[in-house]
């Protein structure tokens, strides 16, 4: 046994440190430098390679994980018989069979001297981790597509300042993209609307209002807002869908218009005159 692991310490007993290692939800090993052959493993690193904590004893790190495994990860093994602690992910298949993610841990260990005697290795179980972060980015990417499908001008704000948009919103505000993330949302709202979309952020409401835009050339536009508080890497964002309804509200005016006047003389007619009387 190397003497890393003299468990001859009467306080320190070798059955309580397999306990303990058969024990922790971790991938435990130690294997000397002279050879990197294996001297100690817990039941999860043996059985992950197939073999039990007594017969991978004295097995090579080649005889072990195979010539190809061996091959990827040698320059970290390189590194840490010159001392240094290194870390890595990788990936492999389970005893049963599923494929996953590994990240692992090689410490040096120098004894009383100053060269290494062996290295410790812990191996944890990422393949979950990996999993979800994946996940995140698929949706991240589904909500992207989708924005950019949309004609709906999408917006992210944090804090009052546009962090993310898409095209759409960026063409209705006549402002490239690049320069619109930055700007405070503020910035393109009129001033006689700018109290109802500061009360709607504060009040997290989710329902649609108009409000009245303001494009970067300085134009003026009636627009329908929803927003939604979400979280996104830790962090609370308010998006916002704008849509453009300056044509529906000028249809509006002008239905309104046509039912109150002539429409060859353009005079008030006479249900104006009665709406006015009354």
């Amino acid at each position: 046994m190397s003497p890393a692991l003299d468990t001859r310490n009467p306080l320190v007993s070798y059955d309580l440190l397999r306990l303990l290692a058969d024990n922790v939800p971790a991938l435990i090993a130690y294997y000397s430098a002279d050879a990197m052959r294996c001297e100690f493993a817990n039941a999860a690193y043996a059985q992950t390679y197939s073999r039990d904590t007594q017969s991978i004893v004295g097995k090579t790190l080649v005889e072990i994980i195979g010539e190809d495994a061996a091959a990827v990860i040698e320059p970290y093994v390189a590194q840490v018989l010159l001392g240094k602690s290194v870390s890595y992910e990788r990936p492999l298949v389970f005893p049963n069979g599923s494929p996953g993610v590994i990240e692992v841990t090689l410490v040096p260990n120098f004894g009383q001297g100053k060269n290494p005697l062996g290295a410790f290795v812990l191996i944890n179980n990422i393949t979950k981790h990996r999993a979800a972060e994946q996940a995140i980015r698929d949706s991240e990417e589904r909500l992207r597509k989708f924005s950019d499908a949309t004609s709906e001008g999408i917006a992210f704000i944090e804090n009052g300042v546009v962090v993310d948009c898409n095209e759409a919103s960026a063409r209705m505000l006549r402002i490239p993209a690049s320069k619109l993330i930055g700007r405070a949302n503020l910035d393109f709202v009129a001033p006689e609307s700018v109290e109802a979309v500061t009360n709607n952020i504060r009040a997290g409401f989710e329902r649609p209002y108009e409000v009245t835009l303001l494009r970067a050339d300085g134009t003026r536009f009636v627009a329908d807002l929803v927003g939604k508080d979400i979280v996104s890497g830790g962090k609370t964002l308010r998006m916002t869908a704008m849509r453009d309804i300056s044509d529906r509200k000028q249809a509006e005016a002008r239905i309104q218009f046509l039912a109150h006047h002539d429409i060859l003389t353009h005079l008030p007619n006479r249900a104006l005159l009665m709406d006015r009387l009354q």
